[in-house]
C-alpha cells in the first residue's frame, strides 16, 4: 500500500504512516522529502515509536532538519522536517 503525500498548503505536506512498522515509515519519508523545495515542510505521522529515531536519521540523509516532534495521544507522533537543500 503506497503512501499519499499530501499538500496540506503552499508551504506543508503530509503524509500519515500511521499503521507502519520499522523500516516503512522512514522508507516513505525520504521519497516524500525528495519532492519537496527548499524550506517547504513535511509533517509526518505516525505510530511507530521506533521511526521516531529512524525519521531523524532519514532527515539529515536528505538534507533535512526537524524542526518538532510532538506526542499528539498515547500512541501517535507528528514530525514536522523542514528541506534545507535540494537533492535528487
Amino acid at each position: 500500500m503506497a503512501v499519499n503525500l499530501v499538500k496540506v498548503s503552499e508551504q506543508n505536506y503530509a503524509i500519515d504512516v500511521r499503521g507502519y512498522a520499522c523500516p516503512f515509515p522512514e522508507i516513505y519519508t525520504a521519497p516524500a522529502l525528495k519532492q519537496l523545495s527548499v524550506g517547504q515542510l513535511l509533517e509526518v505521522t505516525l505510530d511507530n515509536p521506533v521511526s521516531c529515531d529512524g525519521i531523524s536519521s532519514t532527515s539529515k540523509k536528505t538534507q533535512s532538519e526537524v524542526r518538532e516532534t510532538t506526542k499528539i495521544n498515547s500512541s501517535a507522533w507528528k514530525i514536522i522536517i523542514q528541506k534545507k537543500i535540494n537533492n535528487c
